[in-house]
């Protein structure tokens, strides 16, 4: 019975090592071999065996034909290439990551500087450049209430400023983030005047999530994103955002359909410490501070969007001068996560002399591939007051119609 039961032991000692040895063979069969993977997910992303290290390649073109009718000025009817992006971001250990993008842009706000001469002579630059850059952009995320981005970033201000090119309801952006002015008449109450916001510069930000609660904080040079600071001063941002009702992030439409709502509330400030010459008056300006208070909204389809701001300029000369506008984007599927109808309405009412500005227009689009292969063509109106003398306003009719793919 001893022996039956030694050998019986052997029997299945020697089976469960068999079928041991065989399971190790079919595992190291099916694991991956040693080397990168290859997946598309938002763009094509190359990944060690580990996942320690990965590798994304994205990028986008922005294909244009725009129209535009000018009263009393020039008018254009012209193809354009407005954005083509080739972006690169690798990520190590899922905490830092570093992103080059190459772009090469047009200005495509349209933004014209306006000027008058003592004799009264008003003259009208049309600002449409070709612009060839790079920008780099380090990131740590610590944990998700700790980002911390330090490069070419973004100072944190309003949801213009946080949506994607790609993402927008237009387009191209508002009046309220594309129109410089210049002075109106030869009155020094009517300085030249940028846009609410600023551009992409070199800095630092701070951010994170915080339950339903976002906060970022940033510093940057203020001079532009390509150039070093020329002098002991900075730009300086912080944008607060909470979301009432999940999160409703800052794309500004609803393709995905939200079936509940979706609503958040933000507030940001800027402060810039100008300590400059402006080009059109030989004014100095001070600084200048801004504030922004925005809505994002989003149901089975329709999307609002809308910011107002706030601005107060100080000159060298100590004339203060205060600025304010809106935007409102309203979006809604007709069919939904395949067409888009749209609309705007944006003003900007500065102070001093004729020199406020409107915009009204509409949009259509078609979500061939949702967001990586869509349609655009919108229509704007735009009423200048400070383009030529007088108390009469230019109106410029737009009309662009943009092939937009991402990959």
């Amino acid at each position: 019975m001893k022996k039956v039961l030694f050998w019986l032991i052997i029997v299945l000692a020697s089976i469960a090592t068999y079928n041991a040895a065989r399971a190790e063979d079919t595992a190291e069969a099916a694991a991956p071999a040693d080397k990168p993977t290859v997946e598309y997910k938002g763009g094509f992303i190359i990944r060690t065996p580990d996942d320690k290290f990965n590798l994304k390649i994205n990028g986008a073109a922005h294909l244009w034909h725009f129209w535009e009718s000018v009263e009393g000025g020039q008018d254009t009817n012209t193809f354009r290439l407005r954005r083509a992006t080739f972006m690169t971001t690798g990520t190590f250990h899922e905490k830092f990551s570093v992103t080059t993008i190459f772009q090469t842009t047009t200005t495509g706000g349209f933004d014209y500087v306006k000027e008058v001469d003592a004799a009264g002579v008003a003259t009208t630059e049309h600002e449409d450049r070709l612009l060839t850059y790079w920008q780099t952009t380090a990131t740590l995320t610590i944990m998700p209430e700790l980002v911390i981005e330090g490069g070419h970033v973004y100072l944190p201000f309003d949801r213009l400023g946080e949506t994607s090119s790609g993402s927008r309801l237009f387009t191209e952006l508002p009046i309220t983030a594309t129109q410089r002015d210049g002075i109106k008449g030869t009155t020094t109450s009517s300085i030249a005047r940028n846009p609410f916001g600023t551009d992409e510069d070199i800095g630092i930000r701070i951010g994170g999530d915080i339950s339903k609660f976002n906060y970022n904080i940033g510093v940057v040079n203020g001079t532009g994103a390509h150039t070093l600071n020329g002098n002991n001063e900075f730009n300086y941002g912080l944008r607060l955002m909470y979301n009432i009702l999940g999160a409703v992030g800052y794309a500004e439409s609803d393709l995905d359909w939200s079936e509940t709502p979706q609503l958040a509330i933000g507030t940001g400030t800027i402060f810039e410490d100008e300590d400059a010459v402006d080009a059109n008056t030989g004014t100095g300006l001070n600084w200048a501070w801004l504030a922004s208070t925005d809505i994002g909204f989003k149901w089975r389809g329709l999307a609002l969007n809308t910011d107002l701001y706030f601005r107060k300029l100080k000159t060298a000369a100590s004339l203060s001068l205060d600025d304010v506008g809106y935007y409102i984007h309203l979006g809604y599927f007709v069919l939904p996560k395949k067409v888009e109808v749209g609309a705007r309405a944006a003003q900007m009412f500065r102070e001093g002399p004729d020199n406020n500005s409107n915009e009204f227009g509409g949009v259509v689009t078609w979500f061939i591939k949702g967001q990586n292969l869509k349609l655009q063509t919108d229509y704007t109106n735009v009423l200048d007051y400070d383009a030529i003398i007088g108390t009469n306003n230019q109106t410029r009719h737009r009309i662009r119609t943009a092939l937009i793919l991402k990959f």
